[in-house]
Formats: C-alpha cells, structure tokens, sequence
C-alpha cells in the first residue's frame, strides 16, 4: 500500500497542477493515515478537495452547493455535486487511473466543474454532404486533452488552412496575421506529433515489426536505403529516451554530450538562433528537462571560463 508520504507527494503535483489550470480547492481534507495506524485503524491514504460554487470556474446552476473531488490510492478519481449540508450526491468515477497524471487530474476536474461530462463530444467532423459522413471524437478519445486543446487554441482550423495550400508553394494565400497563426499552430502539431510518431515506432517495434517495416511506414519515400535504417532507428531512441526506456549510462548520455558540444560550438561562433534551436530539441528528446537545461547551462558557463 502506498504510504502517506508518498500520497502527499502525489498530491502534491495534483494540487499545483490545480492551481495553475486556476482551480486552487477551497479546501483540501487529508486524513493521517499514519495517526490512525497508531490507533490501530488502517486505511489506504485518500483525500477530499472542494470547491464552493462562487469559485469562478464552477458551474453554480450545476453545483448550487459547491463541488467535490475525492482521491483514493486504492479507487483513484472521483467527483460529486455538494449538498447545502455539507454531505454530498452519489460519486462518479473520473476515469482515470488511480495515480494519473496531474494534469490529466486538473483537466478532468476542469470538464466536469464547467458540466463537460465523458459522454459530451470534444470534436464532430462532418463532411456536409448527403452521405453524412460523420467522425465523432468524445472525451476517451482525448485522455490528455491535446485534441480540446487545439480545438479552444484554434489550432485545428489554422492547421487545416495551411493544408489546403500548395504543399510546395513558398506562398500563404491568408494575410501576414492569418500565415503567422497558420505557422504557430503546424509547429506546435508538428512537435506532439513528431513525439507521438516516434512512440509508435518504440510500440510497433516490441509488437514484432521489423526495421524495414518500420522504415516502410515511416518514410516510404526516402531511396536509400542506409540512409531508411538510420533514420528509423534515430526515430526508436528518440520514443525510447522520451519513454524513460533508454538508459542514460548508454546512448542517452552519449546523444546528450554530443548536443551539448554542438550548442557551445554555436555560442562560440555567435549563432544565438542556432545555439537556441539546438538547446530547444534536446530539451524536447530529454526525459528530464530541468536538469538537461541545467547541464547545458553549467557545460556553456565553464566553456566561457576555459
């Protein structure tokens, strides 16, 4: 069982993510578990958040008396509608795993606390013609919210206007403001895309397909074949070290030493924008990148003073 220490850390992350997505709870009950024991009670650590109903990001028609969010190391998320006595309605799971992401939390607690349930659509696409085609996307299909997000960004549409330009005409047909958004929005796809694919090559690869028929899917184009091999396997330590998954005794270190080299290599040379863009992608190969930009900030401070 997970002890209290641990659960505090954990919500510790979940309180903080709350905070900043704006949903600071009103209160926060924690029972001491380890007190109990003493007592010769034992229980699995838990918690209770609430809101009251004036909190700004609360639906007060929903929640008249305020809202609650419970948390159980053994039961994970949940959420009811508060009663004006202080008890509570009957609680509804959030459909998380028990130790969630915080994010994932502070997203969840989000939708239900503005009455966006699991079964309300993120997304519909149509197609608008009498066939009725139709592409429903709800809340499952979005754990992480990366879909709504676009969506409420306006990503989805700025994406799919850069698409429908020619794909090699080194014009924008919208204006300076709409081709700005448009490039915004392709870079941030690009980015979640790019390390969504490379995790898809770590999971193909462990189901059994073969380099070549990675390479096939990931580059159909691409006529070398030396160049096909190098290109897939890069793609594989890429989801591997963003996964965690490859040791950083090995080819994570290796990958690191030799960015960072290349970063000081442009500090010397004045490439402030080449500097900057290299930092930007080890950053985002990193597993840790609090601690790689704080290597990358010791490795150019002792170049300056060598």
């Amino acid at each position: 069982m997970m002890t209290l220490s641990e659960a505090e850390d954990y919500l510790g992350r979940v309180l903080a993510a709350l905070d900043t997505a704006g949903l600071k709870p009103g209160t926060l009950d924690v029972p001491d578990t380890d007190e109990l024991a003493e007592n010769g009670i034992h229980v699995a650590p838990s918690a209770v958040l609430t809101w009251p109903a004036s909190h700004p990001r609360i639906d007060a028609d929903l929640y008249g008396a305020g809202l609650l969010a419970a948390w159980s190391c053994e039961t994970g998320w949940c959420h009811a509608a508060l009663r004006p006595d202080g008890s509570n309605e009957s609680r509804t799971a959030l459909g998380l795993p028990v130790l969630a992401e915080p994010g994932q939390v502070a997203l969840a607690v989000a939708r239900v606390a503005l009455g966006r349930f699991a079964d309300d659509p993120v997304l519909v696409l149509t197609d608008g013609t009498a066939h009725g085609w139709q592409r429903r996307l709800a809340h499952s299909d979005d754990p992480a919210g990366w879909i709504a997000h676009a969506r409420d960004a306006g990503y989805l549409e700025a994406m799919l206007a850069a698409l429908g330009d020619p794909m090699d005409d080194a014009q924008a047909r919208g204006d300076d403001l709409e081709a700005a958004e448009q490039l915004r929005a392709v870079s941030w796809a690009v980015d979640r895309l790019t390390h969504r694919r490379d995790a898809l090559v770590v999971a193909l690869k462990a189901r059994g397909l073969s380099w070549a028929e990675l390479a096939r899917l990931t580059d159909a184009d691409e006529p070398d074949p030396a160049r096909l091999r190098t290109k897939v396997r890069r793609r594989h330590e890429a989801g591997l070290r963003r996964a965690g998954l490859l040791p950083l005794g090995e080819h994570g270190a290796a990958f690191e030493a030799v960015m960072v080299a290349q970063i000081i290599a442009a500090v010397r040379r004045g490439d402030t924008a080449g500097s900057e863009l290299l930092v930007d992608q080890l950053l985002r190969e990193s597993t840790d990148p609090a601690a790689t930009e704080a290597r990358i900030q010791a490795a150019i401070s002792q170049a300056h003073h060598a």
